[in-house]
């Protein structure tokens, strides 16, 4: 494998009548804030102040490679190693070229622009920079004049995109400039024309020096892509997945089928409206629920030990499956009735994701993962085991949460459970492994005596606090076993039955909340006493508070720590499913 290195500037490099292509098979654009800042201050610090005058000097702006030559007449050259940097770069100019004319120094602007908009020897234009991957809003954006704004960044790319764009339209300014030179560099500028120093910037980046290494042997792209992330580039699995696929399947014609499922798992993983799910996150949550329990570092060579034969037909399998995961995936992150018909039977599922979720841990997605496919996709889990599975994990994962339990070997367990469900084939197969799995999570709860005095103190003051949502997952489970719901009933609330702004000390703690109908709750006045609240309860349709009217006539800290005993006990019980021991009594 032969490597030509050419030492070029930027402006020699951009101007050299080529084009320079993003690979399919390279990572998204990745840069955020601190790596931006970081790429202007290097700028910044390579200008100093000599004279009442900006002047730059040499600066090595690192390596990069390409698949192709600088004097052959194929304009199209790929760029492996180096995307991050020359997009930087061309959003950084695009933005140096828009400021420039709007300090009507439109001559400036232009030649700025000619280093992102390039015209071939027929007066054609052509972008510098290609990248297929979030076309069209790059090229919206940053490589058309003027500036083209068709919606929201779609993608966690895009968004990448956008922030650099804004962060260099925001640190451009005179302002902050003066800031960034004085801190840098001890430099006034505050005296200067904002043009000048415009100029001065424009110079540094042009004149920073690249060593280009170039090889025509395009078929061999994969593999000095694997030798780059040998050579210390680390770049993540998911990188290097892709880029195995991506070489072994080469057809573009008549569609690119690897690229627009690529671009449909990304798709999936960015939905309008949310922050984008970490695609590594989510191919090492897909590959331990189906293949094998690794650490992310050793994903690529389980890769290439388990997706086996390499064929093209292989791998485009692979990745259809691994696009309909990233479809269940979401609906784990994002549960909706609307995922499931908004069939009554299944709204107990995104409700139980969304405790899950609430519990900030995401090991269980992991089997999330495989009872989807097992239910929905290939039907060998029954609907009545699919419920005792989730209510079994959301309800081992409160008790993690409230007992601060390690989560050393949850993963291990989940992995297992996952691959052996998938490997099932029949119902019943499938109905003992969950059966077996739900008892393994339940011989890590702890002892009834660990419990109780945790469950007791569980407080909730107004739904905003860090300690609030386990209160409330356990009132509202427990109504729901008391009424004998599969949901948390709708227009209900939780209740304080001591007022909140009361000098009972245990005034928030479970023993004094109930859940109680909205319309009655609100109903109350600020301020309401305990005869006035019991009438008001009186009409509740909820028979366990009835129960509560029955049995309550006065009310104070002691009634609030017997009932949290009495609550922590059925929970454990009957909801936990646990035997409390003979000996204790309360």
């Amino acid at each position: 494998m032969q490597f030509i290195p050419e030492k070029k500037t930027v402006a020699t490099l951009l101007s050299a009548k080529k084009q320079f292509e993003i690979p399919r098979f390279q990572r998204e654009y990745s840069w955020e804030r601190s790596q931006l800042s970081e790429f202007l201050d290097d700028i910044i610090k390579q200008i100093a102040l000599v004279d009442g005058k900006l002047v730059t000097s040499d600066y090595f702006l690192g390596t990069m490679l390409f698949v192709g030559n600088f004097t052959s007449a194929e304009r199209k050259m790929d760029v492996v190693d180096g995307q991050q940097r020359i997009t930087t770069v061309t959003i950084f100019l695009s933005v140096l070229s828009a400021l420039f004319s709007k300090e009507q120094l439109g001559n400036l602007g232009d030649k700025v622009w000619g280093y992102l908009i390039s015209k071939d020897d027929n007066d054609q234009e052509f972008a510098v920079l290609k990248n297929e991957t979030p076309n069209p809003f790059f090229q919206r954006l940053i490589q058309t004049r003027p500036r083209q704004v068709s919606g929201p960044a779609a993608t966690e790319e895009e968004e990448r995109i956008e922030v650099a764009d804004k962060f260099f339209q925001d640190n451009l300014k005179f302002a902050n400039l003066k800031k960034r030179f004085s801190t840098l560099g001890g430099m006034d500028i505050s005296g200067m024309n904002y043009p000048e120093v415009l100029k001065a910037l424009r110079d540094q980046i042009l004149g920073s020096v690249i060593i280009c290494l170039c090889t025509e042997e395009k078929h061999q792209a994969n593999m000095i892509f694997e030798v780059l992330n040998a050579k210390g580039m680390n770049l993540d699995p998911i990188d290097l997945i892709k880029n195995e696929i991506f070489s072994v399947i080469t057809n573009e014609v008549p569609t690119d089928e690897a690229k627009n499922y690529w671009k449909m798992i990304k798709a999936n993983l960015s939905p309008r409206g949310y922050v984008a799910m970490d695609t590594t996150t989510f191919f090492r949550h897909y590959w331990i629920s189906k293949y094998s329990k690794v650490p992310s570092a050793k994903l690529y060579k389980e890769f290439q030990k388990k997706v086996r034969p390499v064929s093209e037909q292989n791998y485009l399998i692979f990745l259809k499956e691994l696009e309909e995961a990233s479809r269940e995936y979401m609906k784990i992150i994002h549960p909706s009735p609307h995922n499931y018909g908004n069939k009554r039977h299944y709204l107990y599922i995104p409700e139980a994701y969304g405790n899950i979720n609430a519990s900030k841990t995401i090991q269980p997605r992991v089997v999330l993962l495989a009872l989807q496919d097992a239910r929905f996709n290939r039907d060998v889990l029954s609907a009545e085991m699919l419920k005792r599975v989730l209510y079994a994990i959301e309800r081992f994962h409160f008790v993690f949460s409230l007992m601060a339990m390690r989560a050393s070997k949850l993963e291990n367990i989940y992995s297992e459970f996952a691959i052996d469900l998938r490997g099932a084939t029949s119902k019943n197969d499938a109905n003992n492994l969950a059966e077996r799995f739900i008892a393994r999570l339940g011989g890590l709860l702890p002892d009834y005596e660990a419990f109780r005095p945790k469950f007791i103190e569980l407080e909730y003051v107004d739904g905003n606090q860090s300690g609030d949502v386990n209160a409330k997952y356990a009132i509202y489970a427990l109504t729901k076993y008391l009424e004998g719901l599969d949901i948390s009933p709708n227009n209900a609330s939780i209740e304080h039955i001591a007022n909140k702004s009361s000098d009972i000390s245990n005034r928030h703690n479970i023993g004094n909340l109930l859940i109680l109908e909205e319309v009655i709750n609100t109903a109350l006045p600020p301020g309401a006493s305990f005869d006035q609240k019991i009438g008001a309860y009186a009409v509740s349709n909820f028979q366990s508070v009835k129960n509560f009217v029955r049995q309550s006539a006065i009310w104070g800290e002691e009634q609030i720590k017997v009932r949290g005993a009495e609550l922590a006990r059925i929970f454990y019980e009957k909801i936990l499913g646990k035997t409390i021991p003979e000996h204790i009594t309360s």
